[in-house]
């Protein structure tokens, strides 16, 4: 009995491998987006092993800096090592980036980011919005490069983002010149200081993401050395959180605004970063009405990986799930480069399924990294997951070729 059994697990094995070897490479939809081929099943196994190790393995040890980090393993030992600005490596795209955004139901959008690299360089964003102002930006948008005023905080062009209290509270503020895009882009003084205070946990990328999600990334990618090489130099470290900010904000020739409204905010540092090695991504980041927190979408950098699906749920109770698997084709959902106003998907986190509906309201853009070598569409936007309602904001990047656009050579302010 025991020789039959054995007999009949070699020819499995055989069959299978003889399976593999025959099988053809599928082709990459849209010549971009891999699709599961030769030893997918065995390769996603052998990643999701992998993860489980890692994870069990950083339980008992410090966290590890630098390309040992992610894939389970924490890169700082304490919140306060994560949140403090980070020591730039001596590398030409090392990055030290945080960034904001906030929205409500009455229309009030917000958006603010700045991106340290090496050098004196420092990527901006700034936008707000009001339903009688229309959409304000700053004045140097749609290009983000500024000189940075102190290496020891993430401040540029007016833009100050300084941290109060780890993982709880942060303080916005900004005094400066805003062009007011609605009103003849006219230049208004423009300033706030607003205080963002944690709602949620947050969510750590490095060690909070589902394996299967992973593996499933991992699983799809040819593996090479080159491959694995990639993954390694690659990784940064990236955590969300989801908040309220409080404040006035004055804008010169109205009233002084006092606002309240909720979003996300997140971190990432890592020792490269080159955004010409992004296809693309889409991104959605909602607050519901019921209180509940999304973020999902997906990245897709064909180095590493060409469709890497990720988000989580922030639930009322302070419980968190992973997302594990989102059915969105992204190979037909704006592709061309222009992001839809209306679109739709599902997927699963914590053994729940959600089905999210996105209407994009406005889609300021804006250009980053060395060259303006991508686009971003900053999309405001309503949502509903279940039924239930919500807002907050749909970011889309795009590769761009050929630097900042012609039409948008004379816009920044001298």
């Amino acid at each position: 009995m025991l020789y039959y059994l054995l007999a009949a697990a070699v020819l499995s094995a055989a069959g299978y491998v003889l399976t593999q070897l025959l099988m053809a490479v599928p082709p990459r939809r849209a010549a971009v987006y891999s699709q599961p081929g030769p030893w997918y099943r065995l390769k996603y196994w052998a990643f999701v092993c992998i993860i489980a190790l890692r994870k069990w393995k950083s339980k008992n040890t410090k966290a590890r800096e630098g390309m040992a980090a992610g894939i389970g393993v924490k890169s700082k030992n304490s919140i306060a090592d994560m949140e403090q600005v980070q020591k730039l490596q001596d590398r030409p795209k090392a990055v030290d980036a945080v960034y904001f955004n906030g929205s409500n139901r009455d229309g009030v959008y917000f958006v603010a980011a700045t991106a340290r690299r090496p050098g004196k360089v420092t990527q901006t964003v700034l936008y707000l919005r009001f339903p009688d102002i229309g959409l304000l930006e700053h004045p140097s948008l749609p290009d983000t490069s500024m000189k940075r005023e102190s290496d020891l905080e993430f401040a540029a062009g007016g833009v100050c983002l300084e941290l109060v209290e780890p993982m709880k509270v942060w303080r916005l503020s900004y005094s400066g010149k805003m062009r007011a895009v609605d009103q003849g882009n006219q230049l208004l003084q423009t300033e706030f200081v607003l205080t963002w205070t944690a709602c949620t946990p947050y969510f750590d990328f490095d060690t909070d993401m589902e394996p299967w999600a992973v593996a499933e990334a991992m699983a799809r990618e040819p593996w090479s050395r080159e491959f694995f090489q990639n993954l390694q130099d690659m990784h940064q470290t990236h955590y969300e959180q989801f908040g309220t900010f409080e404040g006035t904000v004055s804008v010169e020739g109205y009233q002084d605004k006092r606002i309240n409204i909720k979003g996300l905010r997140d971190h990432s540092y890592g020792r490269y970063r080159d955004w010409s090695l992004f296809h693309r991504y889409g991104l959605q980041m909602v607050h519901l009405e019921d209180g509940t927190c999304v973020m999902v979408g997906i990245v897709s950098m064909p180095a590493t990986t060409s469709r890497l699906a990720l988000g989580y749920v922030m639930h009322p109770d302070g419980s968190k799930s992973s997302l594990s698997s989102l059915d969105w084709d992204l190979s037909t959902c704006g592709e061309d480069g222009v992001q839809p106003k209306t679109f739709a998907f599902n997927f699963i986190a914590g053994g729940k399924k959600y089905h999210l509906e996105c209407k994009v309201l406005r889609a300021p853009i804006f250009y980053i990294g060395f060259g303006w070598t991508a686009k971003i569409h900053e999309g405001f936007a309503q949502f509903t997951v279940n039924g239930v309602p919500g807002w907050g904001i749909a970011e889309w990047d795009y590769r761009n070729h050929g630097g900042l656009p012609e039409e948008f050579q004379g816009v920044k302010a001298k």
